[in-house]
């Protein structure tokens, strides 16, 4: 068998005897874009609901460890994987998760923004915030991801962060309000503001 006919044939007759609990870093998902194989992301969305879906928080552990993905910074001298083909990648990647969810992923997002998702995002550089703003996006036009969580769980609580900031201390580990506060009304306005699209569906980068 195949690789795809092996992740076919385990999606539909699943082994309870060989349930998993999901570890904290899942290395699959960091390579995945570098698996070439055709059909790469849909096997591993398979791969992993078949080994860790006896686990509430399956999901929201990709969701995690996707995240931790899409923030690091590859060397682009080394790397033949350009930063928007990754972000796709990983996008790509989360609609196949996202048809292992009798819910979707949304709620699993929605959680996990709500839980830490502030504290990582102001964390991350602008470069970062492409990845991030692409791949949700990107699940939000394919309907994984609501336009009301992202506002809701994301943009609004960013700004309300900001203001915290503003009036208090300088914080460690955080990115100038200035990188995340941009993000956020990056996302807000495409999301609300603009109604066209670019050819591949997405909201545009620019107005």
């Amino acid at each position: 068998l195949d690789d795809v006919s092996l992740t076919l044939l385990q999606a539909l007759g699943p082994n309870e005897a060989n349930l998993e609990e999901v570890p904290v870093h899942l290395s699959e998902i960091l390579l995945l874009p570098t698996d070439t194989r055709p059909g790469a992301a849909s096997m591993l969305a398979a791969g992993l609901w078949y080994k860790y879906r006896s686990s509430p928080k399956w999901a929201w552990s990709v969701w995690d460890n996707t995240f931790a993905s899409l923030r690091l910074q590859p060397d682009a001298s080394i790397n033949v994987v350009s930063a928007q083909d990754r972000a796709f990648c990983y996008a790509d990647f989360l609609l196949h998760v996202d048809q292992h969810l009798a819910n979707g992923l949304d709620e699993h997002i929605a959680d996990w923004l709500e839980k830490v998702g502030t504290s990582e995002l102001v964390a991350i550089n602008s470069e970062a915030w492409d990845s991030v703003i692409f791949t949700l996006l990107y699940l939000v036009v394919h309907g994984a991801l609501t336009a009301t969580t992202v506002l809701e769980k994301l943009v609004y609580p960013l700004w309300g962060h900001a203001l915290s900031v503003f009036d208090g201390p300088e914080r460690l580990n955080e990115q100038s309000p200035e990188v995340y506060l941009r993000a956020a009304h990056d996302v807000f306005a495409r999301l609300l503001l603009n109604t066209a699209c670019t050819p591949d569906g997405i909201p545009p980068n620019t107005f």
